[in-house]
C-alpha cells in the first residue's frame, strides 16, 4: 500500500523512500496508503501477478486500471535508461563512494558482460 500511496504522490519510488526517517516524514503518504485495500490477484506461468487498481472517488464513480504485465516483468521489460536510472540510484546510497567514472564503467561492464574475459575487470571496479 505504501509503495503504490508513494507512487501516486511522488511518481516513481526510488530508494531513499523507504528510508523509515522519509517514511514517518510523508504524513500525506501515509494517509494515503491506510485507504488502499490490497487483494491478491492470480499470477501467471512465470509468477508474476497482474495489478487492476480500482478508485473509488468521493462522488461514488470508480476508475479502473489493469496492468496485465507490470514493469520489470519478462512482457514488460525496464528500457536501458530505467535500468541506468535504477543503477545509480542504489550507488547513490552505497556506503563506499565511486566516482561517476567508476559507476560509468560499472555499468558498462554489467551490460556486456558476456564478453569480458576475465572477472578480475569486473572485481577491481568495485
Amino acid at each position: 500500500c505504501y509503495t503504490a500511496a508513494l507512487a501516486m504522490i511522488q511518481g516513481i519510488p526510488r530508494l531513499h523512500h523507504f528510508d523509515p526517517q522519509f517514511i514517518v516524514s510523508r504524513k500525506d503518504i501515509i494517509r494515503l496508503a491506510r485507504k488502499f485495500k490490497p487483494t491478491l490477484s492470480k499470477k501467471d506461468i512465470s509468477g508474476i501477478s497482474s495489478c487492476e487498481v480500482i478508485l473509488k472517488l468521493k462522488s461514488g464513480r470508480e476508475v479502473r486500471s489493469h496492468i496485465q504485465h507490470p514493469k520489470g516483468s519478462p512482457h514488460n521489460p525496464l528500457t536501458y535508461g530505467e535500468l541506468i536510472n535504477k543503477t545509480l540510484d542504489c550507488f547513490s546510497l552505497s556506503r563506499k563512494r565511486y566516482s561517476k567514472q567508476t559507476v560509468r564503467a560499472i555499468i558498462d561492464v554489467v551490460f556486456d558482460l558476456e564478453n569480458v574475459s576475465d572477472i578480475k575487470q569486473v572485481v577491481h571496479l568495485l
